[in-house]
């Protein structure tokens, strides 16, 4: 049997044909939620403290319906100036004042028996700047870093910007953007940070942040740069002369109070203990000047002078190499180093320079003992800082008087103290004088001589070498030394052993200790041909009153031969008498000599 049925859907209805129609009740279709999007966009932007709402509006579904909502993915709940109001197909959230806090997603859930659907909406709350950091006026040392911080929220986030204030010549000012550079950066959170300080970025100072929502925040600080003491000149040099008036200087710059204080090779100056000495302090904003005075300057006073300047930013130094000139001191310790019979060398040294350098020194010496030093002075001058020097020409064993002046720029020095400086010896630069030879025999001679002149014997004369040869031969000289003999005037001695009947040149020389000196032009002399007679045995063999008669005979010892004429000459220097008399040989060796007395006329023995 087949089974055949027609069905449709009316009111709820369903009917079937088998065989006849019949007809029964179906279930009802359900309609879950329609949330109309266009009162429930995806987002909403607001400015803060205003008011809003969201509106969730249910456009189709069953009833009855039900609403709830979240927030960020929790369940939002009304609270303070936040209402929720539902309706049959409605559901409205009502902000009277929007607050930052208020910002997120918002989702809208509708739920009926059929289902439940949901639509979510993003809450944009736009907040001006606040100051979460507001910028402060700021200090710092130059040189130093320092850190000035600016901080602001909003939304969207503010964009924090650093403009400084730069003075023209055309206006009184324009704020000019800060941008990064080496000594300068401004980090994300607003804070800029300044390095290695210089005064010139002292100022005014200007943070802005800004979102593009109201006017946005400002706000000028300014910058003070502090200015430890700093000198000037941290180093001077001043020179100046003794006895002059002088003043050194030192200027701080930086914020003052500054106290600044005087040392002298590191040693506190108290100007109650110096009476020569006084300071002087001149302050203003920016800088302090002190002085110190000092009156009559004196070499003493040279030295490292340094300036200490003290704040309560910092310290500094500054020195000063203060020199005072003057003559050097008079030469000291004086030294003879060599002696000769020409020249005196000697060394000394100048204990101060009078703080200016040496340019020399003049040895000053004379022989006679003159305190003025204004007759026969005679002078060597010595270059540069020698301090050494050989006196040439001088006189062999002559005392002399000597002192040494040294000079600089400033002039010469005191004398020093006089030395006395004797010569030492010389051998004679002169010989002997008048010198004479007498024959004295066939093997001998008498030389007879006067000393030098007194200027040129060069110290004590204390022999002499008596040199011979015989004449017209090339043999050198021999020498017989004698010394002086007391006899100052006449000096004489023999030479022996020569031969008999021989010319001989003759020389003399003097000597003194330091040597011997010049020969003497050469005389010549010859022996005898033999040795001269020795005096004869005289006896007298009579006598009368006007008469005597006189006997002699050769010596047996003597060995020359005497001639006639000999014996004539041996008579006639032999007999030395006093009175007239007449001589008559008796005989070979025998004489009568008869006087002669006053009125005689008689002349006959």
């Amino acid at each position: 049997m087949s089974l055949r049925a027609r069905g449709h859907r009316e009111s709820g209805s369903a009917c079937f044909r088998v065989g006849e129609i019949r007809c029964q009740q179906l279930p009802r279709r359900r309609v879950p939620p329609v949330i109309d999007p266009n009162y429930y966009r995806e987002s909403i932007t607001v400015d803060e403290e205003a008011r809003t709402k969201l509106m969730c509006v249910v456009t189709k579904g069953d009833p009855p319906m039900r609403f709830h909502w979240l927030k960020n993915g929790q369940t939002f709940l009304a609270h303070g100036d936040t209402t929720v109001q539902t309706f049959e197909d409605t559901s409205i959230v009502t902000f009277k004042k929007v607050a930052s806090s208020d910002r997120g997603q918002y989702t809208c859930v509708a739920t009926n028996i059929a289902a439940s659907t949901n639509r979510s909406m993003q809450l944009v709350v736009n907040v001006p700047p606040q100051w979460t950091v507001e910028p402060k006026n700021a200090s710092v040392v130059l040189g130093q870093r320092v850190w000035i911080d600016c901080a602001a929220v909003g939304f969207p986030a503010p964009s924090i910007l650093w403009k400084k204030l730069i003075h023209t010549e055309s206006s009184s000012g324009d704020f000019t953007y800060v941008h990064s550079n080496p000594r300068a950066h401004r980090f994300n959170n607003g804070t800029l940070v300044l390095s290695d300080v210089e005064e010139s970025d002292a100022g005014s100072y200007l943070c802005q942040a800004t979102n593009g929502i109201a006017a946005g925040l400002s706000k000028i600080i300014t910058l003070q740069v502090l200015v430890p003491p700093k000198f000037k000149e941290p180093f001077q040099t001043k020179t100046v002369t003794e006895e002059s008036n002088t003043t050194l200087r030192c200027i701080a710059i930086g914020h003052a109070p500054i106290v600044i204080t005087w040392q002298k090779d590191k040693s506190l100056i108290d100007i109650s203990k110096r009476g020569r000495f006084s300071i002087r302090d001149i302050s203003d904003p920016r800088q302090t000047m002190s002085e110190l005075q000092i009156l009559k300057t004196h070499r003493s006073d040279t030295g490292t002078y340094s300036c200490s300047a003290v704040s309560d930013i910092g310290t500094d130094e500054a020195t000063m190499q203060y020199i005072v000139q003057g003559r050097p001191d008079p030469p000291t310790e004086i030294n003879i180093v060599n002696i000769t019979s020409r020249t005196v060398t000697l060394q000394w040294e100048v204990k101060h320079d009078g703080n200016s350098h040496v340019t020399g020194s003049v040895v000053q010496y004379q022989s006679i003992s003159d305190s003025s030093w204004n007759g026969q002075t005679s002078q060597l001058i010595v270059s540069g800082s020698e301090n050494m020097a050989t006196l040439r020409a001088l006189s062999p064993v002559t005392l002399y008087f000597i002192r040494i002046v040294a000079e600089n720029a400033l002039g010469h020095s005191a004398p020093s103290e006089v030395i006395n400086v004797t010569t030492a010896e010389e051998a004679p630069s002169g010989p002997p004088r008048d010198v004479q030879v007498h024959s004295t025999g066939a093997q001998s001679m008498k030389v007879s001589w006067k000393p030098p002149p007194d200027d040129v014997t060069n110290g004590i004369i204390k022999g002499y070498y008596i040199g011979y040869r015989i004449s017209s031969t090339s043999e050198p000289y021999t020498f017989k030394q004698v010394e002086k003999s007391t006899e100052a005037q006449q000096q004489s001695t023999y030479i022996t052993g020569l031969q008999p009947f021989t010319k001989y040149d003759i020389v003399v020389k003097a000597y003194n200790s330091a040597g011997a000196g010049p020969k003497s032009t050469k005389v010549t002399g010859k022996t005898l041909e033999t040795a001269p007679p020795t005096s004869p045995v005289v006896q007298i063999v009579g006598s009368t009153k006007n008469s005597i008669d006189i006997k002699w005979e050769k010596d047996p010892k003597d060995k020359s031969a005497i001639t006639g004429s000999e014996l004539s000459s041996f008579k006639k220097l032999s007999l030395l008498l006093t009175l007239p008399y007449f001589c008559q040989q008796i005989k070979r060796n025998y004489y009568k000599i008869c006087y002669f007395f006053s009125g005689w006329r008689n002349r006959s023995c």
